[in-house]
């Protein structure tokens, strides 16, 4: 017979199990004998953040995708397109941005939706940037894209779903079953029991999912 920590509900069958301390270990150590971290061209901000990912130091979608771009607009302001380029555009996507995404997630854990959302948006906002433009005024142009995506898709539209998802529970007697960490998910629950003063009950089957 399978051993409790064995057993899988089907239910919840789709998602990665968490890795157990030991096995996180075996991961950094492994990480940090790659020859990536050993290039004198990286920006010590990548794997700091990807050390954040592997310990699960952030939890959550949303505040992994925010760690995302802060330490993507470090890498912007500290980057500069080499005197030979043709297009700097080119030269972001493919020197910065995909490394250091690259590295992340193949290196250090896979990527929530939120950041894959995110890094789309930045590849398509490099891409639509115009030419002949000074890297200085397309660097400003990046950083205030990052920090405006930031405000209406991840902050306004949390709270826009926590109001939405909030008026489908009850005033009171609703049991809400909750599988992992939200930052959503505990906007709205906050939301309905101090702001709408609804009283219910919550189960959580698994809190240390980030």
């Amino acid at each position: 017979a399978a051993s409790g920590e064995d057993k899988m509900v089907s239910l919840f069958s789709h998602l990665p199990r968490p890795m157990a301390p030991l096995e996180i270990h075996h991961q950094l150590s492994s990480i940090s004998s790659n020859n990536q971290l050993s290039n004198n061209h990286i920006h010590p901000a990548i794997p700091t953040l990807g050390h954040l990912y592997i310990t699960h130091s952030l939890l959550g979608g949303n505040a992994r995708c925010r760690a995302m771009l802060q330490t993507f607009a470090l890498l912007l302001q500290a980057y500069t397109p080499p005197s030979t380029s043709r297009d700097f555009r080119h030269d972001v996507d493919h020197s910065l941005l995909k490394p250091a995404f690259q590295y992340w997630t193949t290196q250090c854990r896979p990527h929530s939706v939120s950041m894959g959302n995110a890094f789309s948006f930045l590849k398509l906002a490099v891409a639509n940037l115009e030419r002949e433009l000074e890297w200085n005024d397309a660097r400003e142009i990046l950083l205030e894209s990052m920090e405006a995506y930031v405000t209406e898709r991840i902050e306004y539209a949390g709270k826009a779903i926590s109001r939405h998802a909030g008026s489908k529970i009850q005033e009171k007697g609703d049991v809400i079953l909750v599988f992992g960490k939200s930052e959503v998910i505990n906007r709205l629950l906050l939301d309905a029991a101090l702001v709408d003063k609804k009283t219910f009950r919550v189960i959580v089957v698994e809190a240390w999912r980030p």
